[in-house]
């Protein structure tokens, strides 16, 4: 399987103010640093918890589809799924084709989100190629609709970069500085999110 990032995120769950609030900042020498902050501290938390928070979209690839003994299904590693935009694969003549989304159900509410055959369908056959199955899907929600307990996570993240510019607390006993983030990031992490 191969993933790979379609179209990244156009805005991030907290805003440029809410960080420097959070950090009690009240001047702009150091918005540039916040602004990547923000966008890495997101990354951070969604690589933890697993999951995407905004809204983005994704392609995943694989040789083939799906046996169809059990379920056959197509499991999707973003999550959570809002759409699923296409799928695509490569017909035993080679040619791409574009899979009609009625001979497919997403099951969007599944986490992971699982794409089989509708009722009564099965899957087409490919050539046997690499990545002969393409699916593009759309994750994560509005950046307004973002959980609070991820925002939170995000906002610790960031005041913790700013504060300590190093990953180790050196003083008379070095200790590696643990942040609540860990205990948000479980929490969403396992699905309760």
């Amino acid at each position: 399987m191969h993933l790979e990032q379609v179209t990244a995120p156009t805005s991030e769950p907290i805003s440029l103010a809410e960080a420097k609030l959070h950090c009690r900042v009240d001047v702009s020498d150091d918005d540039t640093w916040f602004t990547t902050a923000i966008a890495a501290a997101r990354r951070c938390a969604e690589t933890q918890c697993d999951r995407c928070f905004v809204t983005q979209t994704w392609r995943q690839t694989r040789d083939g589809f799906p046996s169809c003994d059990a379920r056959g299904s197509i499991v999707l590693a973003k999550t959570p799924v809002a759409s699923v935009s296409s799928v695509k694969y490569i017909d035993a003549d080679g040619v791409l084709q574009t899979l009609d989304a009625s001979k497919y159900t997403a099951d969007t509410l599944a986490d992971p989100c699982e794409i089989v055959p509708a009722y009564g369908e099965s899957w087409p056959s490919t050539r046997a190629v690499p990545n002969a199955v393409t699916v593009e899907y759309v994750v994560g929600v509005a950046a307004e609709q973002v959980d609070p307990r991820a925002k939170m996570a995000m906002l610790l993240t960031v005041a913790h970069w700013y504060e300590n510019r190093e990953s180790v607390l050196v003083g008379t006993v070095s200790k590696e500085i643990e942040l609540a983030f860990r205990h948000l990031a479980a929490q969403m992490w396992n699905g309760t999110l």
